[in-house]
């Protein structure tokens, strides 16, 4: 089916395929493409969830005119997105003589990403997110108690502290939930950010 849409999409927007960008199975397939003189990629999500969550934040950062995440050029409702090609590398990559990125590079880059939640769109809440992640950890710790340090009361801690970061009466933020180097481009223009998947 993904592969029909494709062939579709490739005839109604014009494009020319080049190869293959990233493909695997639960991820996406990404395809580097021609359209005129321009570089674009094909984005195809596997499931209609993660469409419509990437295309949700898409919509909220291109109405931003953010640099630092890639636009949205154009979708099909059937799931695909197409946004611009950016050269670049990712910034997880190490090569000789270049510095890597550190963790306060890191978190002053996902700062720059923080936008009001758009009205537009259905956007995940971190505090859902974290508080099944505290849960499920609360399940698993009882297992390894033995084999590690951490413990309930470490569980506690962290939901209290949930707790309090939730009731503090700060705006809502539309911020990026999966920023690590390898999901971050450094390019000409700076640094962008390439995966609009994980915005909550």
């Amino acid at each position: 089916a993904s592969q029909h849409i494709f062939d579709d999409v490739v005839r109604s927007w014009g494009l020319q395929p080049i190869k293959m960008l990233h493909g695997g199975w639960g991820v996406s397939f990404v395809v580097l493409c021609a359209q005129g003189q321009d570089s674009v990629v094909v984005k195809i999500p596997f499931n209609k969830q993660k469409f419509t969550q990437e295309l949700c934040a898409l919509r909220a950062w291109t109405s931003a005119r953010s640099a630092v995440v890639i636009p949205l050029l154009n979708y099909d409702k059937r799931g695909v997105l197409l946004l611009p090609f950016v050269e670049g590398r990712t910034w997880g990559s190490e090569k000789p003589g270049e510095k890597t990125a550190n963790s306060q590079e890191l978190v002053a880059f996902v700062k720059t990403l923080a936008l009001p939640v758009p009205e537009r769109g259905t956007f995940e809440s971190i505090y859902d997110r974290m508080r099944a992640r505290l849960n499920d950890s609360r399940r698993r710790v009882r297992y390894v108690r033995d084999f590690c340090s951490i413990d309930e009361t470490c569980i506690d801690e962290a939901t209290r502290m949930l707790d309090r970061m939730a009731s503090d009466g700060h705006a809502l933020s539309l911020i990026h939930g999966d920023v690590y180097p390898n999901n971050v481009l450094v390019s000409g223009s700076g640094l962008v950010a390439c995966d609009p998947g994980g915005f909550v």
